[in-house]
């Protein structure tokens, strides 16, 4: 356990990624079971520390893990969470939790067995998750879809920008429009964003087209079996 909390902190403090994703006002925090699907690249991961930092900063009863740990070929997902549980946790962030054989079943198991813990998890856009025969009924789901031109915007400029309704776009187009071109010239990103802008990991990736290609031939090979 304590190496696992170790690795927490030290992601923490080596991701100081700026991006918070629109997603995080639509989460209801009080759900108990929480599935945030993706792609891959589209920042689920960062989504999850995102997540942690912006709720449960410095606050032990939180807890990130990568699923891929082999801690849990040995002990088991519900074991560790029975213990995690015990420790005083209270909210659980469990990335690419499909690669753990019988993932569903167990936490079926753990949602029945303690009511007050909160458990996030990753998952490929490939798994059915609302329809899954343990866990439809009790699971929330998510999309987390890659930037939109408004976040990509707001990383490019460090400018931030509301998101707006379609009834408040019907209503206030150009009061909209206006107060945006006042700050800034959309279509001098619109380029850039078409080309690599989707992807969070172009602030990181010199070369987009390889990267997608790596995420394809990625998930051909490891994401389709697990499914």
């Amino acid at each position: 356990m304590d190496s696992l909390r170790s690795t927490h902190i030290t992601l923490l403090k080596e991701r100081t990624s700026v991006i918070r994703r629109g997603l995080s006002d639509e989460i209801n925090r009080n759900g108990r079971l929480i599935a945030i699907k993706g792609s891959r690249g589209v920042g689920k991961t960062n989504f999850l520390l995102e997540y942690c930092r912006e709720y449960y900063a410095e606050d032990n009863s939180c807890l990130y893990i990568n699923i891929n740990n082999l801690f849990f070929a040995a002990e088991g997902l519900y074991h560790f969470v029975e213990r995690f549980y015990k420790l005083g946790g209270k909210v659980l962030l469990l990335d690419q939790v499909h690669k753990y054989p019988g993932w569903d079943k167990e936490l079926l198991a753990c949602y029945r067995s303690f009511p007050d813990l909160q458990i996030v998890f990753t998952i490929s856009s490939i798994v059915r998750v609302k329809s899954n025969e343990y866990l439809k009924g009790i699971v929330e789901m998510y999309n987390l879809s890659g930037l939109s031109f408004r976040e990509f915007l707001e990383l490019e400029t460090g400018i931030h920008f509301p998101v707006f309704s379609f009834q408040e776009i019907v209503e206030n187009h150009e009061k909209i429009v206006n107060d945006i071109l006042c700050r800034i010239r959309p279509l001098a990103y619109f380029g850039n964003y078409l080309r690599y802008g989707y992807y969070p990991i172009y602030l990181e990736e010199k070369s987009h087209i390889d990267y997608l290609l790596k995420n394809i031939n990625l998930t051909l090979e490891f994401d389709i079996p697990y499914n």
